[in-house]
C-alpha cells in the first residue's frame, strides 16, 4: 500500500510539471506574436518615412531643373530684345527655339533646339569649346576608362612606366640589329634606317590610338563584326607592306599605312578575345583559357614559320626568280584562306547575348514562323558578321539613332512624340544615305529598359511584315505598334525560356544620347508649333 501511494504521488507531480510547462509555452507564443506585430508596425512606419523622403528629394531635383531651364530662357529673351522692326524679323527667322525634349549625352542633359525649321542638338550650334576643354575631353575619352575597380589605377601607373622603358629598349635593339646585318657600311645609313623604321612604328601607334579612342566603346556591341574586320584590315595592311620592295622611295608612306592597319587590327583582336574567353569559361577559369590559348598560338606560329621557310627553300632550289615572286604569288591565296578561316572560327562561337542584329533575327523568325525562337547554335551560322546594312527580310534595315539624327523637322517631332507618348522609344521610318535607302530608326529614351528595347525591335519586325500589304506608312506604324503591345509578353517569355540573355541588351553603348521629355512638353510643343508658324508668316 505504501508503494502504491508513493507512485500515485509521483504521477501527480509529473502531471503538474507538464501542466506548468504548457502554460510556459503559451506565454512564449504570446510574446512571439507581440514581437511580430511590433516588428511589422516598425517596418511599415520605416517604409512610409523613406517614401516621404524620396518624394521630397525628387521634388527638389525637378525644381532645380525647372529653375535652370527658366534661367536659360530668360537669358535668351534678354539677348534677343534689341533692334528695329526689320532686324527683329530677320532675327526671328534665324532664331533658335528651344524644343521640349532633350538628350542625355555623357550623363548630362542637352536640350534640343529648332533652327530654321530643323531640329538639332544645342551642342551642334555652339561655335566650339576652349582648347583646354577639348584637350581634357579627348584625354578622358582616350586614356581614362569608366567603371573600373580601385586597384586599376595603381596597375596602370606601373604599366605606363614599364611601356616607356620597353619602348626605349626597342629603339636601341632595332638600331643594333640593323648594324649587325651589315647596314653599317655607311655611317649615316644605320641612323637613317632606324629613324624611318621607328617613325613607321610611331605613326602606326598614333593611328591605333585614334581608332581605339573612336570605336573602343563599340567593341562589346559587335564582337564578331569587329573581330572579322580586324582580319580584313590586317590582310590589306600586309598587302601594302609587300609592295614596299617595288617602290623603295615610298617606303615610309606604304609601311606607315600598313603598320597603322596592322596595329588597329591587332588591338581589335586583343580587345575582343577576352569576351570570347568569358563565353567559354564555365567555372571562372578565364586565366587558364587565356594561358592555353597563348600556348596554342606559339605552336601555330612555329608551324607557320616552318612552312614558310620550307616553301621558300623549295622555290629557291627550283628558281631564284620564283623565290623572289613567291610572296606576291601566294598573298591572294593566303589572304583569302585567312578570311575564310576566321569566318568559320566566328561561326563556331555561340554567343547568347543579344545585340541589334541577333535580336532582329529572333524577332523576325518569331513573327514569321509561328512564335518559334531561333536557338543559339542556329543563330551563330546565320547572323551577320559584317558592317553592311542588315535586315532579316532584306528590306528596311534597322539603325539605333538619336532624336537629333532621326527627326530633322518640327512637324515630324510633334507627330512621333504624340504617337509614342506612353512609350520609351520611337520607331521612325525614313530614307538615309546618298542612295536614299529605306531605313528604320529606333530612338530610345534615357530611361528605356530592356523590355522597351525588345518591344522596339519587335515592332520593327511587324512593320516589315505589314509594309508590303498596301497600307499607308502611318497606318503601318499604328498597326505594328498595336501588334507589338499585344504580343510583347509572350515574345519576352519565349526569348528568355530559349536561354537568351536579355540583360544587358547590347543595342547601344553608354555614350548613346537617349531623349528626355520636359514635364510640360505638350504645352511647350504647341507653343513651339505656333512660334514656327509665326516665323513662316514673317
Amino acid at each position: 500500500m505504501a508503494l502504491q501511494e508513493k507512485e500515485r504521488r509521483r504521477g501527480v507531480g509529473e502531471g503538474g510539471e507538464r501542466k506548468g510547462g504548457g502554460g510556459g509555452r503559451r506565454r512564449e507564443n504570446t510574446n512571439r506574436r507581440r514581437r511580430g506585430r511590433w516588428l511589422g508596425n516598425l517596418e511599415r512606419e520605416s517604409r512610409k518615412r523613406l517614401g516621404s523622403i524620396s518624394q521630397a528629394l525628387r521634388g527638389k531635383v525637378v525644381a532645380r531643373l525647372e529653375a535652370k531651364g527658366n534661367k536659360g530662357k530668360q537669358k535668351g529673351e534678354v539677348g534677343g530684345g534689341g533692334g528695329n522692326g526689320s532686324r527683329r524679323a530677320r532675327g526671328e527667322r534665324g532664331s533658335r527655339l528651344l524644343a521640349p525634349i532633350a538628350e542625355m549625352i555623357g550623363g548630362k542633359k542637352v536640350q534640343l533646339e529648332v533652327f530654321r525649321d530643323r531640329v538639332r542638338s544645342r551642342k551642334e550650334g555652339k561655335g566650339g569649346s576652349s582648347l583646354r576643354e577639348t584637350l581634357g575631353r579627348l584625354s578622358r575619352e582616350a586614356f581614362i576608362p569608366e567603371n573600373v575597380s580601385p586597384d586599376y589605377w595603381n596597375y596602370v601607373r606601373w604599366r605606363f612606366l614599364q611601356r616607356i622603358t620597353s619602348s626605349i629598349l626597342s629603339v636601341y635593339t632595332t638600331e643594333s640589329m640593323l648594324r649587325a646585318v651589315g647596314v653599317g657600311a655607311k655611317r649615316s645609313l644605320p641612323t637613317a634606317a632606324a629613324f624611318n623604321w621607328l617613325l613607321k612604328d610611331g605613326i602606326g601607334k598614333l593611328g591605333k590610338l585614334g581608332i581605339v579612342t573612336k570605336l573602343g566603346s563599340q567593341y562589346d556591341l559587335e564582337l564578331k563584326k569587329f573581330r572579322f574586320l580586324s582580319t580584313v584590315v590586317c590582310d590589306i595592311a600586309c598587302g601594302l607592306e609587300m609592295l614596299t620592295p617595288l617602290s623603295p622611295q615610298n617606303f615610309l608612306l606604304l609601311a606607315s599605312i600598313g603598320n597603322v592597319g596592322k596595329s588597329v587590327g591587332l588591338s581589335i583582336a586583343l580587345a575582343t578575345q577576352p569576351a570570347f574567353h568569358k563565353k567559354f569559361a564555365m567555372a571562372d577559369n578565364m586565366a587558364d583559357i587565356t594561358a592555353k590559348s597563348q600556348a596554342q598560338h606559339v605552336v601555330a606560329d612555329t608551324l607557320g614559320l616552318g612552312c614558310a621557310l620550307g616553301l621558300s627553300h623549295l622555290m629557291q632550289s627550283v628558281s631564284p626568280q620564283m623565290r623572289l615572286a613567291l610572296p606576291f604569288l601566294s598573298f591572294p591565296f593566303l589572304a583569302a584562306a585567312d578570311i575564310v578561316l576566321v569566318k568559320k572560327e566566328l561561326r563556331a562561337i555561340e554567343l547568347k547575348t543579344l545585340n541589334r542584329d541577333r535580336l532582329q533575327v529572333l524577332a523576325s523568325h518569331w513573327v514569321g514562323s509561328g512564335r518559334q525562337v531561333v536557338p543559339s547554335g542556329t543563330m551563330s551560322k546565320i547572323e551577320n558578321i559584317t558592317f553592311f546594312p542588315f535586315s532579316p527580310e532584306g528590306t528596311w534595315p534597322l539603325q539605333v539613332d538619336s532624336v537629333s539624327q532621326s527627326l530633322t523637322d518640327v512637324g515630324s517631332l510633334c507627330v512621333y512624340l504624340k504617337h509614342y507618348e506612353k512609350e520609351e522609344y520611337m520607331l521612325i521610318p525614313g530614307k538615309r544615305g546618298p542612295l536614299a535607302r529605306k531605313t528604320l530608326r529606333l530612338v530610345f529614351s534615357a530611361s528605356a529598359t530592356e523590355r522597351d528595347l525588345l518591344k522596339g525591335v519587335l515592332q520593327a519586325s511587324y512593320f516589315r511584315t505589314l509594309q508590303g500589304k498596301s497600307h499607308s506608312e502611318s497606318e503601318v506604324i499604328r498597326r505594328s505598334k498595336r501588334l507589338a503591345e499585344q504580343n510583347m509578353n509572350q515574345f519576352e517569355r519565349d526569348v528568355r525560356s530559349a536561354g537568351w540573355q536579355t540583360r544587358p541588351m547590347l543595342l547601344f553603348d553608354s555614350k548613346y544620347p537617349g531623349y528626355v521629355l520636359d514635364l510640360d512638353w505638350k504645352r511647350k510643343l504647341e507653343s513651339l508649333q505656333q512660334q514656327q508658324k509665326d516665323v513662316v508668316d514673317v
